[in-house]
């Protein structure tokens, strides 16, 4: 594997975080009040602290243990229990039953949260890009809205953080294993192994399988995971946490399958159309329509304001073949491999009761390549033929995480505090091979030649490879991205009057650098310069009772943007704010737990593709500037087990406004975002038998609603997403075999078999699923 060139700077950095702490691990501990004494078990969270669905402490919002109740943000927690009781193999299914987070079935790096898509995910408090799986996962926290501080560069909507399992020096050598089986030739083995060696070191492994086919043509997953930890304590002032980690994945390329492609029904069939001359070799379906529209006096009348069932964007299904256009894919080659290795290093030093030190050190490396459809007509031609190319992809992607923090907890003012300086950088390395055409620009990938007049079920299965070979493209040309980030930030966490009032305030300041660096010289070299930024939050928290909490909380966040267009205009960078007004109670003993929230979101100074101006120019890219997306709305999460037998989760979230609010282009103004249902629920229960014959039988059903929405906002772009519901089953038996506890269980996924789509890309989204499991501990 080749080494990036900021690899030597990375070293250095690591040297530097490990020489510092070192400095402060040489002065003198100091004592402090027991009342103020720290704990290095503050500085983590697992699903020990949790009752079935119900965790009672989070992390990812604070950046210490702190009770979910008396965090005057909305947290929601996905714990181990629940991620095996609905059989989750990603990220994507895990959060299925989280109010106000939406996925997509055919991109798990998709996330929607409160209304705003896109990569805010992380991996132990580190940025993830891909391979969103649910290996060695002790539990997924999804904190929302309020996140400046910790996060900096997010979504105002919120961040998702999955942390993994550790080793548990405090507990036995144990071993768990999980075997499945399911339809379409799934099946999946899971092996997990804690061993404590001492009171001061153990280790843990974890590794696992999974081969799966689908329900469509040529559809395969192969997934390969390996994990190792270690824990060291050499005394009770230090903890050292080393985690190795790697995924692989191969698989059919998803977009190949038939899903989504958009028409107006005045074009498609139209025997006035279809003698409408069009030469595909040189011009787009939707440039075709569009023309064909206007001809027609209907300039004013949105392209696409229609599904076309049969069609995909890139891999549609015409004609009687498969009237749900879903089943039969346009190519049998198309592929994408994934791999991502992960290094982590946690150091915890207790300098005194009060003062603790913190490092965290990240190496990651993702890579993913593939040869895929590319530019495919999202519209079919009137007479139902498209013509798309391929291409032939590489992106590897390394970065360094280097992450410092001093915490201090004292007492002052009548209250109680935890204070926390921290410095955090990052250095991100992209590698893009690309192809270097006669004009010495540089392309990300090598395509191929169109293939066109494609009937989709009529016209046999196209090959991308031969696509490409017809080309004659190839890589030629390197192009590295470095970018980086700086943060320093306060945080502070204060409570006052005997713990009824809480409060979380502070900053952090963020630049930016990113720079471009080609194997040879381009004629359409970028470069890239982003303002910093300073992003302050508060929240306060007031408990009007020991069981009822209101709460309010607001922050700003800023995310670089090195869009520049094709005059060398630069993009301002992206600011947002966020507000949240809201609810928490634990009645009935900590029974019932629930938070009701209203948020108000802004994101801003963001920068649309001008696809009309570099028609018209013949150049690109080119921006539209000043647009403002904005969203609103209701959410409510429960969480009820009235008897210890028995668990519900009900979430609902409600949009009040999910538009664009400013723009320099008019028709923007007011456009709805993507994909953002008006209102959804979701729910999830499981009752255990616990006396009788069926002792052992558990129990558990879900639903999950979303009404129809807009797919995107586009103003020429107008198809609706149908409302739908979806069902769940899960029976789980439990017994003792040889003096070991075993446990089946069977998963009924889409009990109804139901066909929908669902999230921002408009797929369809998988059908009826049944997975059968055996899972046992030793």
């Amino acid at each position: 594997m080749k080494i990036p060139p900021s690899s030597f700077r990375g070293g250095a950095f690591l040297a530097v975080a490990l020489a510092a702490t070192g400095a402060v691990g040489a002065q003198p501990a100091r004592s402090g009040g027991a009342e103020d004494v720290i704990k290095l078990e503050e500085f983590s969270v697992t699903d020990s602290v949790a009752t079935g669905y119900r965790a009672t402490n989070s992390i990812t919002a604070t950046g210490i243990g702190m009770k979910i109740s008396e965090t005057p943000i909305p947290i929601s927690v996905v714990t181990s229990e629940l991620i095996a009781d609905v059989s989750a193999d990603t990220l994507s299914e895990a959060l299925t039953y989280v109010s106000g987070v939406g996925t997509s079935p055919r991109n798990e790096s998709t996330f929607l949260v409160r209304g705003f898509s896109g990569l805010i995910s992380y991996r132990n408090g580190q940025y993830r890009r891909q391979l969103f799986t649910t290996y060695n996962v002790d539990r997924v926290e999804v904190a929302k809205g309020a996140a400046g501080i910790f996060f900096g560069t997010v979504r105002p909507g919120g961040v998702i953080n999955y942390i993994t399992r550790r080793p548990k020096l405090e507990q036995s050598a144990s071993t768990e294993v999980r075997a499945a089986m399911g339809k379409h030739n799934y099946y999946k083995g899971e092996v997990y192994h804690n061993q404590p060696l001492s009171k001061q070191f153990g280790f843990s492994v974890g590794l696992a399988v999974l081969d799966a086919g689908g329900d469509q043509q040529f559809e395969y997953n192969r997934e390969r995971f390996a994990n190792v930890g270690f824990t060291w304590r050499p005394a009770d002032r230090h903890s050292l946490v080393l985690e190795l980690e790697n995924i692989d994945r191969s698989r059919f390329y998803l977009s190949s399958y038939g899903s989504r492609a958009v028409t107006n029904s005045r074009w498609l069939n139209n025997p006035v159309a279809l003698a409408f001359p069009v030469n595909q070799s040189t011009t787009a379906a939707a440039t075709a329509m569009r023309n064909w529209l206007n001809s027609q006096g209907y300039s004013a009348n949105p392209l696409a304001p229609n599904f076309v069932p049969t069609f995909d964007i890139f891999a549609p299904i015409y004609g009687p073949i498969d009237p749900q256009g879903r089943t039969i894919s346009l190519t049998s080659d198309a592929r994408q491999t994934q791999r991502s290795k992960t290094v982590d290093l946690d150091y915890l030093f207790k300098i005194s009761n009060s003062l603790v030190w913190q490092t965290n050190l990240n190496y990651a490396y993702d890579n993913t390549s593939g040869i895929q459809p590319s530019n495919g007509d999202t519209n079919p031609y009137a007479d139902g033929s498209l013509r798309f190319q391929t291409e032939s992809f590489i992106n590897k992607r390394y970065s360094y995480n280097i992450d410092n923090k001093l915490n201090w907890r004292f007492e002052a003012v009548g209250g109680r505090h935890v204070w926390m300086l921290g410095q955090e950088f990052q250095s991100v390395d992209f590698l893009r091979p690309g192809y270097r055409d006669a004009q010495l620009r540089y392309n990300n990938s090598p395509l191929g030649a169109f293939v066109t007049n494609f009937r989709p079920g009529v016209s046999p299965h196209a090959s991308v490879y031969q696509s490409i070979n017809a080309s004659g493209q190839d890589f030629n040309i390197n192009r590295w991205t470095l970018e980086e980030q700086f943060g320093a930030f306060f945080a502070g966490q204060s409570n006052f009057f005997n713990q009824r009032l809480f409060m979380i305030y502070g900053g952090r300041y963020t630049s930016f650098k990113q720079k471009y660096t080609y194997s040879v010289p381009v004629s359409n070299g970028q470069t890239g310069e982003a303002d910093p930024g300073v992003s302050p939050q508060a929240a306060i928290l007031f408990k009007v009772t020991p069981e009822i909490s209101v709460f309010a909380n607001g922050s700003r966040a800023v995310e670089p943007n090195y869009s520049i267009d094709a005059d060398g205009n630069a993009s301002e960078p992206i600011k947002s704010k966020s507000a949240d007004f809201g609810l928490k109670t634990e009645l009935m003993k900590g029974r019932l737990v629930s938070t009701i929230t209203y948020y108000d979101l802004e994101r801003g100074n963001l920068a649309y593709n001008d696809v009309a101006k570099q028609a018209a120019i013949g150049r690109s890219p080119y921006f539209i500037y000043g647009n403002t997306e904005v969203s609103s709305g209701i959410e409510a999460d429960f969480n009820l087990s009235p008897t210890d037998n028995y668990q519900l989760m009900f979430s609902y979230n409600h949009f009040i406004k999910a538009e664009v609010s400013q723009s320099n282009d008019v028709t923007r103004i007011g456009a709805p975002l993507n994909y953002n249902p008006a209102n959804s629920y979701k729910l999830w229960n499981r009752y255990n038998i616990t006396e009788g014959a069926l002792k052992g039988l558990a129990i558990g059903a879900g639903l999950r609603h979303s009404d129809g929405a807009r797919l995107s906002g586009d103003p020429l772009n107008q198809v609706m997403m149908p409302a739908f519901t979806t069902y769940d089953l899960m029976f789980s038996y439990a017994t003792t075999i040889g003096g070991r506890r075993v446990s089946a269980q069977l998963n009924i996924k889409n009990v109804t078999d139901k066909l929908y789509r669902d999230g921002t890309d408009g797929y369809f989204a998988d059908k009826r699923n049944v997975i059968f499991s055996v899972r046992t501990k030793f």
